[in-house]
């Protein structure tokens, strides 16, 4: 989220939000994995906060624990 969205347009939580995405370790896959997050936050957001997702970051990889 842009923090510097302004207050009337979302809320101080809605700032603070977060999501992820997956795909293959491409540019490629950087890409939809970005798209991915995009969508299931603005999906979290009220309509008047949705322009205001933010997809520039670098792709970074997350481990999680598998199971075996």
């Amino acid at each position: 989220m842009r923090q510097n969205a302004p207050a009337n347009m979302c809320t101080q939580p809605e700032k603070g939000y977060a999501n992820t995405g997956k795909g293959p370790l491409t540019h490629d896959g950087c890409t939809a994995a970005k798209n991915q997050a995009a969508t299931k936050l603005r999906a979290r957001l009220q309509q008047s906060c949705r322009a205001y997702v933010q997809t520039n970051e670098s792709c970074t990889v997350i481990t999680a624990p598998t199971c075996t």
